[in-house]
């Protein structure tokens, strides 16, 4: 019986501090998500992407990292020195997000390696990534024939988000000099919990700037769900079937306040207001938009605080001793779909390398000015896409 209690308690400590890990792992996400933002937010222009996407190519990335470059890296994006800890906490956060039985729910997320044909990685990086990551392994031949493998990993990311994603890496993203490229693929199809009916749509005005309007389809709904409200903006939560992944929307009070509300996203201040929401009556008004947006976040993450890992001084010897590897790019592209049945979203992310070389109160929501956006998963509070609305119909 003493051998017993024994093992048990060994157990708990160790199911303590993998739960420990894995909130670190999404405080680190949530924060490279908004420092991220900031970065993006600059143009006028509706915004998407799935800072879960990002994080999880720059992870597989990070497992060769090395020095300096571990040094930039792990404070740009938010990651744990201890990367024993990081990829497991990725492990169980993958399965925990993808892991539903339930008709109506489709959420995959998929990874890649592709490696040049003449080059080897070690043994330890091809582990981490095929051992936490799932990771499947390609070689393709970057070198005699780049616009082929192009292809291929195009076609690859294609699959793996329902045709979602296409063109992911444009002509000339392989070079004859590419080594490595590390890709991502997150896709999610969701269905309200109450689904919007046609019938009740109408047409609109979305007030997008001072001089510029835009009529749009509003879908209309009546819904009993947590909401908030003060005299800066108003929060609703949108959820989808079982609760366990919701849209939350964040709506200025003024119709053109939406700076104000982007400095709460930019401290990542925006969390503490999940904690002051509150059962309510909403009657609820959304504009119908689908967008896509695609980013090469290579200047980005530089301002970010993570210059040397594009430069020639990179160390990724935990990749490879033979070969000076640096990062030559990140492309990242997502899609949104929201309609009145759910949401169909989908990202991919890949990172080339080269060598040197009850009874309510009522509440009325009516989203007709720009918004930001989050779908995140509840089980885990990951921030799985993050986006802004400033013109439905773009």
């Amino acid at each position: 019986m003493k051998h017993v209690f024994i093992l048990l308690g060994f157990s708990m400590s160790y199911l303590q501090l993998t739960s420990q890990n894995i909130d670190m792992t999404v405080k680190g996400n949530s924060e490279f998500a908004t420092k991220l933002y900031e970065q993006v937010k600059q143009e006028p222009v509706n915004i998407i992407y799935s800072p879960f996407s990002i994080s999880s190519a720059l992870a597989m990335t990070y497992a060769g990292a090395r020095g300096e470059t571990l040094e930039q890296m792990s404070k740009a994006l938010s990651f744990s020195k201890n990367q024993d800890e990081l990829h497991q906490s990725f492990n169980l956060l993958n399965t925990q997000i993808t892991k539903s039985g339930t008709e109506g729910i489709d959420i995959r997320i998929a990874n890649s390696l592709w490696i040049e044909e003449r080059f080897k990685v070690s043994d330890e990086f091809s582990f981490i990534n095929q051992t936490y990551y799932n990771a499947g392994l390609f070689h393709s031949p970057f070198y005699k024939a780049p616009e082929k493998s192009r292809l291929e990993i195009n076609s690859w990311v294609e699959k793996n988000t329902n045709n979602r994603i296409t063109n992911l890496l444009t002509e000339g993203s392989i070079q004859n000099s590419t080594m490595l490229v590390l890709v991502n693929a997150i896709y999610f199809n969701n269905a309200w919990e109450k689904p919007f009916e046609k019938k009740y749509n109408t047409e609109d005005i979305f007030y997008i700037f001072k001089t510029c309007q835009t009529r749009a389809t509003f879908m209309n709904n009546s819904i009993n769900t947590d909401f908030y409200e003060d005299n800066l903006l108003s929060i609703v939560e949108i959820p989808y079937i079982e609760y366990r992944q919701s849209m939350f929307i964040f709506l200025p009070k003024e119709n053109y306040g939406l700076k104000d509300i982007e400095k709460i996203f930019i401290n990542n201040s925006y969390t503490g207001y999940f904690d002051k929401m509150k059962k309510k009556r909403v009657e609820l008004s959304l504009p119908k938009f689908k967008t896509e947006a695609t980013y090469d976040l290579k200047e980005q993450l530089i301002k970010m605080g993570m210059p040397v890992a594009f430069t020639g001084n990179a160390d990724f010897s935990g990749i490879s001793e033979n070969e000076n590897l640096f990062i030559d790019k990140v492309i990242h592209k997502a899609y949104i779909d929201v309609n009145e049945e759910g949401t169909e979203a989908a990202a991919a992310t890949a990172v080339t390398m080269r060598k040197t070389s009850m009874m309510l109160e009522d509440a009325v929501f009516k989203a007709d000015h720009p918004f930001i956006y989050i779908i995140k998963d509840n089980e885990t509070n990951t921030i799985l896409f993050i986006g802004r609305l400033m013109n439905p119909n773009q």
